[in-house]
């Protein structure tokens, strides 16, 4: 039980990150392509569903299955507890970083109301 709960949250952390990755690497350039026809036409693709809607499950799994596993493998060596603990303070920087930085960014970007300036927009992509 204890292996199977370390695996879940190597997972699903890969999965965060790869997802990150994607997003960094795909969506993010496709939108800063063309301001701001890109913004108006990835609003119009993120009007239903958009990517807070996995991190919000997601991310929180991933600090769950962190804690977890560093409670059942806390008796063991102190190396393993040491790359349990820097995982699940990776996981938490990165949420910080995304609640302080990338969220309210994207709520400036894809939900503000009217569609900011093109200038504005370039500014909050550089």
């Amino acid at each position: 039980m204890k292996k199977l709960i370390l695996f879940t949250s190597v997972a699903l952390a890969s999965g965060v990150l790869f997802t990150n990755v994607f997003n960094s690497m795909v969506i993010s350039e496709a939108v800063k392509s063309d301001i701001p026809n890109s913004v108006v036409a990835a609003r119009a693709y993120f009007k239903t569903v958009n990517p807070r809607d996995f991190f919000k499950i997601f991310s929180p799994a991933v600090q769950i299955f962190a804690v977890l596993s560093l409670i059942l493998f806390w008796k063991t060596a102190k190396s393993v507890r040491v790359f349990l603990g820097i995982d699940l303070l990776c996981s938490v920087a990165g949420d910080i970083l995304a609640f302080t930085y990338f969220h309210p960014r994207n709520d400036l970007m894809y939900l503000s109301k009217p569609i900011l300036d093109s200038e504005r927009l370039k500014k909050n992509f550089l």
